[in-house]
């Protein structure tokens, strides 16, 4: 499983986000976020970007979460 999609879903689970609201704002079906999240699809750049800003999240929340994993 990609680790950033691990923390944003950790993320979103945590605050009780549904992520069947994210998947609306991205303009992508439930199905196709779930599959992002759990590592069986590729998460381009610019939804990941969408994402923080759905999330109001800055993007290097997530990425210092994935840095500090692979240094660790």
């Amino acid at each position: 499983m990609n680790k950033i999609a691990t923390e944003i879903s950790l993320y979103i689970e945590e605050n009780g986000i549904k992520q069947s609201y994210i998947a609306e704002k991205l303009g992508i079906s439930p199905d196709l976020f779930s599959k992002t999240l759990l590592g069986q699809r590729r998460m381009p750049a610019t939804e990941f970007f969408e994402i923080c800003f759905i999330l109001n999240v800055d993007p290097n929340y997530f990425y210092q979460k994935f840095i500090s994993e692979k240094i660790a």
